[in-house]
């Protein structure tokens, strides 16, 4: 089981067309949460990651400073240390609203990672 994390910031159409990949792409038997970061988005993109779902007993966890006034999660690395910090399994993915995840594409990150346990970080292109 790992966590991912999805980070968006306005680009509405990169990030309707990333997060309908991540949702019809990923093997959600794998996933224990799905974290959707959002950092003031005003073009709709925030509306939008408001209507995502996933199927259970996967947990959505939307985070908006902006909208919480939380000021101290107003950067990308802040929110990655924030997620670093509450995040249970060792293992976890993070994947920014202008990437399109391939079919099986978490299933061969965890094979690559399986297969080379001294690797502790792996990326995809």
């Amino acid at each position: 089981m790992l966590d991912l994390l999805y980070l968006a910031w306005n680009r509405l159409e990169f990030t309707k067309a990333s997060m309908t990949a991540l949702l019809a792409n990923t093997n959600w038997s794998m996933v224990r949460t799905l974290w959707i970061y959002d950092d003031g988005s005003t073009d709709g993109t925030l509306e939008f990651l408001k209507t995502v779902k996933v199927v259970d007993p996967v947990t959505l966890e939307l985070i908006c400073p902006v909208k919480l006034e939380r000021t101290n999660l107003r950067s990308p690395v802040a929110i990655m240390n924030h997620f670093v910090d509450r995040v249970e399994p060792k293992l976890f993915a993070k994947i920014d609203n202008d990437v399109i995840v391939p079919p099986c594409w978490l299933e061969e990150c965890a094979l690559v990672m399986g297969q080379n346990p001294k690797v502790d970080m792996l990326g995809i292109e």
